[in-house]
This record gives structure tokens, sequence and C-alpha cells, in this order.
């Protein structure tokens, strides 16, 4: 993982330029008129993604809009080749490793507000039974109006004061995404999505970067809101180019496998459940689903929660549209964080293509066809590499916390057994093996 950039790309980077010129937005919708907001953590300055919707015609107007990298990051140039190459941002916990120089990340691409900036939209009309009626994905102008954080919009719609009264222009609109959400979850649900409600472990490290808490999280509504209005633009893309039949990178999640599905099976057993499985062996996600929806509340949701994740497939970067096993979507892609993950940037220019014709002109379509799939496997080993360095400088900084408590006494839930010893997940987030050899007492 570099830190620095080489110095042609550091140099590509003071270059670009710090607004989008006016010249630029020919060709272009302007979406300046539109309210649009922006929904992040505090600490979030790399800005991929806004939000616009109101109600209408029984349903809803929904605009996604995505930071245009395309416009400024050229294909197979230096700075292009740099991102190719990371093919992702990586956040460690104490810092950022960006794919692209900070000048692009979190200057002329991030959607700051205030600023006129260049965007990718998906803009769908929505049926109150979820169903996209109509789209449109084009590109344009837009001006954040508000830069929102989670903690606001969940003060905000939780009906906390002095936070409604301070944000009265913009309540409205939070209320109808609010709505909007439980429409697509409701969809997503009743076709049979999984939803792994485990909470995620933060860090908190002071100015030394020595850790001083940890904080055990789940998804707030905030952020339900935007994982949702991203989720049904991921969608709508990965249809409107599977349908045109053109070369593409989608994002691919594959049924588990029969000797995970056993595994899960025999833990199941031995709490008196069972997942149906089909007649051929295959289950479909809505089965995992019922199973959790089953021991929610249960002291044995978080151990059979944990188990049914890691009896998943990885999901990963392909040129075949094989469908997203966990979302239950016959079509998906990633289209709303090309600022930091490579494939995202590859869906944006391949769109682009589509722009003047409806379709990618017949010489490119047979380079891309060539090019795309070591790129989307490039991208899978990029994305691994990401997630296991998080992983481990997270737990590096978890055992960091927990030396000044050598000693004590804890009570913790066996997350897994091994022959050399079994592993327990402390109340508090913490996993940790106690070895085999160490259980004096117990055989």
């Amino acid at each position: 993982l570099n830190e620095k950039f080489p110095p042609d790309v550091a140099e590509a980077a003071a270059h670009c330029p710090k607004d989008p010129l006016p010249e630029e937005y020919a060709g272009r919708r302007d979406r300046r008129d539109f309210p649009i907001v922006t929904i992040d953590g505090e600490d979030t300055k790399d800005i991929d993604d806004g939000v616009y919707a109101y109600e209408k015609d029984g349903g809803f107007f929904l605009g996604v809009y995505i930071a245009d990298v395309s416009h400024y990051v050229r294909a197979g140039e230096p700075l292009d080749r740099e991102a190719a190459q990371r093919g992702t941002s990586v956040y460690l916990v104490d810092r950022v490793i960006p794919m692209l120089p900070k000048e692009l990340s979190n200057g002329i691409c991030s959607l700051n507000e205030g600023v006129d900036r260049l965007s990718m939209a998906c803009e769908m009309e929505i049926g109150m039974d979820g169903e996209v009626r109509h789209y449109e994905i084009v590109p344009c102008v837009i001006h954040v109006a508000r830069r929102l954080t989670y903690t606001l919009v969940n003060r905000v719609l939780a009906g906390d004061e002095p936070f409604v009264s301070d944000n009265g222009d913009i309540r409205p609109m939070l209320e109808t995404l609010r709505r909007l959400r439980e429409v697509l979850r409701a969809k997503r649900h009743r076709r049979g999505s999984i939803d792994f409600e485990l909470p995620e472990v933060k860090v908190k490290l002071d100015a030394d970067g020595h850790p001083v808490a940890l904080e055990k999280r789940t998804g707030s509504v905030g952020e339900s809101i935007i994982e949702e209005c991203m989720l049904a633009a991921n969608e709508t893309v990965a249809r409107h180019m599977e349908l045109k039949e053109e070369p593409f990178v989608y994002r691919v999640h594959e049924t588990p496998t029969a000797e995970k599905i056993e595994r899960l099976q025999s833990l199941l057993a031995a709490l008196g459940l069972r997942l149906h499985v089909d007649e051929d062996g295959k289950v479909r996600p809505s089965d995992i689903q019922q199973v959790l929806d089953r021991v929610k509340g249960q002291p044995e949701e978080r151990i059979i929660g944990a188990v049914a994740l890691r009896s998943m497939q990885q999901a990963r970067y392909s040129t075949a549209s094989l469908g997203h096993f966990g979302l239950a979507a016959r079509y998906y892609t990633h289209f709303t964080s090309p600022i930091r993950r490579y494939p995202d940037l590859l869906v944006h220019r391949l769109l682009r293509e589509t722009f003047a014709t409806g379709y990618i002109a017949a010489e490119k379509r047979e380079r891309l066809r060539a090019l795309l799939p070591e790129a989307a496997e490039h991208s899978s080993a990029r994305e691994r590499i990401a997630i296991e360095a998080e992983r481990e400088t997270t737990d590096m900084k978890k055992i960091e916390y927990m030396a000044q408590f050598v000693g004590e006494t804890y009570e913790g839930v066996i997350s897994g057994v091994t022959a050399f010893g079994i592993f327990v997940e402390l109340e508090n987030g913490v996993e940790g093996l106690v070895h085999v050899s160490t259980m004096i007492n117990d055989y």
C-alpha cells in the first residue's frame, strides 16, 4: 500500500482546476436549482454522492448525484494508471490511503457544500411498491445546498431540539427520504434480501494515535437512507447496461458453497433450528433471512448472524452479470463511489461511451471486452488487500487498548471452535483465541 503518489501523478494533481469551468457545463443538465444534500460521517472529506427527493405522482422522485471523476481522470493518463493500480482507497484505523490525490478526492471531485460540481446522475421515479418506473442516467452540473452528517440527520428525524428548529429548510426532504427508505427496504425484504445487523467496532484514538475507547456501532436511520438510495441507483445502472448487452463491470455475489451451508446447518441444528435448502442443495437468500428473523433479540442472535455472514462468498467484480445473492438482486454494480473505488470510475466511463448514440462504438466494444476482465479481477484483488489491511490495523489498536486490562476477568461468547482452541468475543467486540494448552481445568 503506497502512501506516496509518484511524481508524475502528484504533478498532474497539482495542475487540476480548483473549480469547474462554465464552458464544461455544455451538454449537461443544469441541476443547480435542486436543493441537493450530502449525508456523510463527521470526518468525511471525499464526498462522492448527493441526493434529492420529493413525492411525485403517488410515488417518489429520487435523484442520486455522483461525483463525475471520469471527467478529470482520463483513461491511460498518470492519474488513471495510478488509480487502476491502487484499485481502492484504504481506510485504516488511523489514516486514509486515498486512490486519488487529495487535490481531486477532497477538492475538485468532492461534492462540497456551496460550490458548483460536475456530476453523473441517476434520476429515478419510484412507485410505492419500490419499483423504478422511469429513470435517466445523465451528466449534469450541481450545487450542493447542504453538507449534512448522519448524526444531524438522525437528531432531526428523532425530533430533537434545537436540531429541528435549526434545520427547518431540510426537514421536509429528510422526512420524504425516510419514507422512501421504508418503501425501498420493504421491496428488498419482499424479494428476500439479507440484512446482517452485526455491530461494527470503531476504535477511538487520541491526538497521538493511542486508542482511548472502543465503540460498538449499528447502522442508523441516516446511514440506512443513503444505503437504500445508493442500492437503488446501483441496481438501476446495472440493469440499464445489462439490457443493452454492452461490455460492463458488475458487482457480483454468488450463492454460498454447499460446504459452507452444511457448516451453518450443523450450528443451527445444535440450537434446534433448520435452514430450508432446495432439493438440489441450493439455498435462497430469503431462507437465510428467515433464520435471522427467527433469532432476532435472542441470546444466539449474534453467533448465528456471525456464522451466517462467514458462510457467504466474497463479493467481487466481474464482466458477467451473475446477480447479487445477499441483496437478492438480479443486476448489481458499483456506480456511487468513483472517488474511492476504481470499478465505479470504469462504470462511469462505460456509461459515458453510450451517451452519444445509446451504444458503445463497435471498435471500442471489442477492445473493452478484452481489457475489462483483467481490470475487474485486479480490482477484486486490491479490495481484498484493503479489507485485510483495515481489519489488521483495527485489531492492532484493539490489542493496544486491551493491554491495560491484562489480568482482569471477562465474560464472552464462543465465536469459533478449532482443533487448537476456541475463539471468544467479548462484549466490547474484541475477539481472541483461548489456546487449548491454556484450558487447564476444562480437560
